[in-house]
């Protein structure tokens, strides 16, 4: 599903080129969970933002869906990230002019669907993350939990394909070992019985030690390399 070859990323300053991602080799297949680990600037969240199609600025190659996303232009990126991603960012990014109702409804807004379907769906978010009594506030009326639940609920409303997440939130009260992108995957298949993450990957960072080190730097300098395997 996801493949990276090479892929390296890097700023020019006086001192020089210094890389942020060296020789990132990354094969990611359907329905595994994946979280990438590391110390603050190794990398992470620019990777993150290279795999959802949020920062073309990069070297090397890139394949989803045997899609050759390096080549793709930004109209076909954009396409494809709409289409068949779902981002929840670390810091939420809910839209503040928005009521949390039309906060879910902008993903929607993007796909060819009729608004009896939409509404539908939102209303379906809503009730599955128990947020219905906060439809009609605003982001800056709802407390960090809140914003969070608003935030996963936005990123898997259209079923992507891939879930990122950057920096997994702390863990809310009730979901005991579960985190947040967890809790969502738990409760979209307690709702739909039949869909099970084998047509999907969700890929995380997450802030707390969880799961296995994929990936290491080294290296001194501001140089390092960066290698995966999964």
């Amino acid at each position: 599903m996801i493949q990276l070859r090479n892929v390296e990323k890097f700023y020019e300053t006086g001192a020089g080129r210094t890389y942020v991602l060296r020789r990132v080799n990354l094969d990611v297949r359907e329905g595994e969970f994946v979280s990438v680990m590391g110390p603050s600037g190794s990398g992470k969240t620019t990777l993150l933002s290279i795999l959802g199609m949020l920062d073309s600025a990069f070297g090397g190659e890139y394949f989803f869906t045997d899609k050759a996303v390096h080549k793709l232009s930004h109209k076909e990126r954009a396409a494809l990230h709409k289409r068949y991603i779902g981002f929840v960012f670390q810091s939420y990014h809910l839209i503040d002019s928005l009521t949390v109702r039309e906060n879910l409804e902008v993903p929607l807004s993007y796909r060819d669907m009729k608004r009896a379907e939409s509404e539908a769906l939102v209303a379906d978010a809503l009730d599955r993350f128990q947020i219905v009594g906060k439809k009609d506030l605003f982001p800056n009326q709802l407390s960090g939990g809140q914003q969070q639940l608003v935030a996963v609920a936005r990123a898997v409303i259209h079923n992507p394909k891939l879930l990122l997440a950057d920096g997994e939130p702390p863990l809310r009260p009730g979901t005991r070992d579960h985190g947040a992108v967890q809790a969502a995957q738990r409760r979209r298949h307690d709702h739909h019985p039949g869909h099970t993450l084998r047509d999907e990957c969700v890929l995380r960072q997450p802030r707390r030690p969880t799961l296995r080190r994929l990936g290491r730097r080294r290296g001194a300098g501001g140089r390092g390399d960066v290698t995966f395997d999964v």
